[in-house]
């Protein structure tokens, strides 16, 4: 059986392979094609593509309240990181 705990770590990975496989594609696959051909007009087109891009990640990211990238995750860990720590410490966790 999954805990509620491992679910929300299965989503923050998962959320951050897809995250970084769709950069991975923007920043060494398209841009380096885009550059080439078409130069310095090719750059300014990719960095504005760039910026819309991440402006909309970033609110389909506070739309969706989905904690893909963890911060929620980390702000529980600071809140209550000394008790996690007891818990694994002494096997309480799994």
């Amino acid at each position: 059986m999954v805990s509620k705990d491992h679910w929300k770590a299965i989503k923050v990975m998962s959320g951050w392979g897809m995250y970084e496989a769709y950069n991975f594609s923007f920043d060494f696959i398209l841009w380096p094609i885009i550059q080439a051909y078409y130069g310095l007009v090719g750059i300014i087109f990719l960095v504005f593509v760039a910026l819309t891009n991440n402006f909309m990640v970033l609110h389909w990211y506070h739309k969706k309240k989905v904690d893909w990238l963890g911060v929620n995750v980390l702000e529980d860990v600071k809140q209550r990181g000394h008790i996690w720590v007891h818990e694994v410490s002494n096997h309480k966790i799994f």
